[in-house]
C-alpha cells in the first residue's frame, strides 16, 4: 500500500525458522514492515530503506564452496606476485617475439640462485644460471650467503651469459676497482645485455 497522504506503508515478508530444539518444528513466520512514506525520499532511497527495515543481509558462501575451491598455481602459496610478474613479462606488441629478459635473484638459508629467464606461452625459460655453492671452485670457501658471495654469484653469471652470447670479448667490464660508478657503453656492433631485476 503506497497512500499518498503520509500514512505508514506496510511491507510483508515470509521467513523460515529452522528449529534449534528438537522438540520444536520449522515453521515460516511472517514479519510486518512499517515505513512511514516520506516524500524527501527518492526511489533508491526508498528501497534501501526496505532494504534495511526487513533484515536483508549479503548471502554467505558455506564451507562446500571454500572447501572446493582451488587457488591457481604459485598464488596459493604466495611464492609469486602476479601483479609485479605482468608488468616485468610484457613486450611491446611491435617487437613481436624478441625476447624480455629478467634477471631472478633468490637468497635461501645456504644457496644464493641468479637466473637470467625469458617468459614464454608454455613457461618460462632460463637463458644461463649461477650459484653461490658454485664459488667455492674460485677461490671463495666460506660465506656464501653473505654480500660478496651475491656480487661473486651476480659476476659468475654475467660472464656465463656474454660467452653463450659470443659478447665477452667486446664486454670485458670493470678490469680495474677505482670506487667509481661504472656504467657500459654501447659499441658499434651490438648492444650491451640488458635484464630486468626481478626481487
Amino acid at each position: 500500500m503506497d497512500p499518498s497522504n503520509g500514512s505508514p506503508v506496510t511491507f510483508q515478508t515470509c521467513v523460515w525458522d529452522a528449529a534449534t530444539k528438537s522438540n520444536e518444528s520449522s515453521r515460516f513466520i511472517t514479519k510486518v514492515c512499517r515505513i512511514k512514506e516520506d516524500d524527501a525520499l527518492t526511489g533508491s532511497d526508498k528501497l534501501q530503506y526496505y532494504e534495511k527495515a526487513k533484515g536483508s543481509k549479503k548471502p554467505q558462501k558455506k564451507q562446500a564452496y571454500f572447501k572446493r575451491y582451488q587457488v591457481k598455481f604459485r598464488r596459493s602459496e604466495g611464492k609469486t606476485d602476479y601483479r609485479a610478474r605482468i608488468r616485468l613479462i610484457n613486450q611491446d606488441k611491435n617487437k613481436y617475439n624478441t625476447p624480455k629478459y629478467r634477471y631472478v635473484v633468490r637468497f635461501t638459508n645456504k644457496d644464493i640462485t641468479a637466473q637470467i629467464l625469458s617468459a614464454t606461452i608454455i613457461g618460462d625459460i632460463v637463458l644461463a644460471s649461477a650459484y653461490a655453492h658454485e664459488l667455492p671452485r674460485y677461490g671463495l670457501k666460506a660465506g656464501l650467503t653473505n654480500y660478496a658471495a651475491a656480487y661473486c654469484t651476480g659476476i659468475l653469471l654475467a660472464h656465463r651469459v656474454l660467452q653463450m652470447l659470443d659478447m665477452d670479448a667486446e664486454y670485458e667490464g670493470n678490469t680495474e676497482a677505482t670506487g667509481e660508478d661504472y656504467y657500459v657503453e654501447p659499441t658499434d656492433t651490438r648492444r650491451p645485455f640488458r635484464a630486468l631485476l626481478d626481487k
